[in-house]
């Protein structure tokens, strides 16, 4: 048993001797910040999953990415980003979506605008999460020394707590997750959970592939990007403007036309002897929606009579939509995408409530759920 025991400690004692020394949560930060600092341009691809389980959606996005510091520009910076629809376009001064979709186009943004707001991109999902946004002031709850696949992480936690949004008097907690490779010294998933009163409400994961800090060549210029000569180009206030005479407006006549509900019915829209009817535009993952229906569900969905109420979504698929409104056990006909509604009202803002009275005419049209419609519906 001796003879066994002893040469199983040497080959225990070497192999510990062997181990490079970890570095310490505290240097693999510094050093990750260090180097965030010292380059003059990152590349990487993401890959984020928006599990939003107080209204049950997920929402899935990627995209490629090269971001640049640019000493000249009034931002400081310039981008690139390569999304599923469309590309976007910074070169410090001038701002280009350059969309895919069904009309194709190019849209210009305001130098102007753009200078005059610090925050002008900070609401762009691409930027929710990215491998350059540590805070060198930043200190983090805890992190955790950790092996992920076989790879060396440190896992930090930057916690908060404020009032929720809807309901000052509770209190929502941000934790806030960051996975630093302990060898790249490169942020490789970004973790934020939102939790009240010990319900988890919300949960974002951000990975990111290929970090590649200062990989651009010296002579990197964003007119490298091709931009596509036969796409309207237009700018973002005129776009606006069209948008907002293309929906429909009150004293226009709908058309007479039927439309497929999620329960498989055709339905018209008015003409259910003599009511009234409002329809709800909206989709899955508005927070301006979310909180509509957040306040018919205090309510019970008990409307005033003579109404008829309608929930019509652009952009979700049936299935995902009637998910949806299952758990907000909404009572009433929806239509999803498929049914095309929103060919014949324009809607651009959401949520739009459209009221029509018995015969097809627009009486009134509402952005956003306020006192207003509230007092028509209950």
């Amino acid at each position: 048993m001796k003879n066994t025991l002893l040469p199983m400690l040497l080959a225990a004692t070497l192999f510990a001797a062997c181990q490079p020394e970890r570095p310490s949560a505290e240097a693999v930060w510094s050093a990750a910040l260090e180097q965030i600092e010292k380059s003059q341009n990152v590349q990487y691809r993401y890959y984020s999953e928006w599990d939003t389980r107080i209204n049950g959606s997920i929402f899935r996005d990627s995209a490629e990415i090269t971001y640049v510091k640019l000493t000249g520009s009034t931002t400081g910076f310039g981008f690139y980003a390569n999304t599923f629809r469309a590309e976007l376009l910074f070169d410090g001064t001038s701002y280009r979506e350059i969309r895919h979709d069904d009309p194709s186009m190019i849209v210009l943004h305001d130098p102007q605008d753009i200078e005059a707001d610090p925050a002008y991109f900070d609401n762009l999902r691409i930027f929710s999460a990215t491998p350059f946004e540590l805070e060198p002031s930043a200190t983090f709850d805890r992190a955790v020394d950790t092996l992920i696949a076989g790879q060396a992480f440190y896992v930090y936690s930057l916690i908060t707590e404020n009032p929720s949004f809807s309901d000052s008097t509770q209190i929502v907690r941000h934790e806030r997750q960051y996975y630093l490779d302990q060898h790249s010294h490169s942020v490789q998933r970004i973790c934020r959970i939102a939790i009240r009163a010990g319900d988890t409400l919300q949960v974002i994961n951000t990975h990111f592939r290929t970090v590649q800090f200062d990989g651009l060549p010296q002579d990197f210029s964003f007119s490298k990007f091709t931009i596509p000569e036969h796409y309207r180009t237009i700018t973002q206030g005129d776009l606006e403007e069209e948008r907002h005479q293309r929906q429909i407006s009150v004293g226009a006549q709908v058309a007479d036309n039927t439309y497929r509900s999620l329960d498989g019915k055709e339905r018209k829209l008015y003409g259910d002897q003599g009511r009234k009817s409002l329809i709800m535009f909206s989709f899955i993952g508005c927070g301006g929606c979310e909180y509509a229906l957040r306040e018919m569900q205090r309510k019970h969905y008990r409307l005033r009579p003579g109404l008829n109420f309608y929930y019509s979504s652009p952009v979700d698929t049936p299935d995902a939509l009637k998910a949806y409104l299952e758990k907000k056990a909404f009572p009433f006909p929806a239509f999803s995408l498929e049914s095309n509604m929103n060919e014949d009202f324009s809607v651009y803002f959401f949520p739009t409530f459209v009221l029509l009275n018995a015969t097809g005419r627009v009486e009134q049209v509402f952005g956003g759920y306020d006192e207003a419609v509230a007092a028509l519906l209950f």
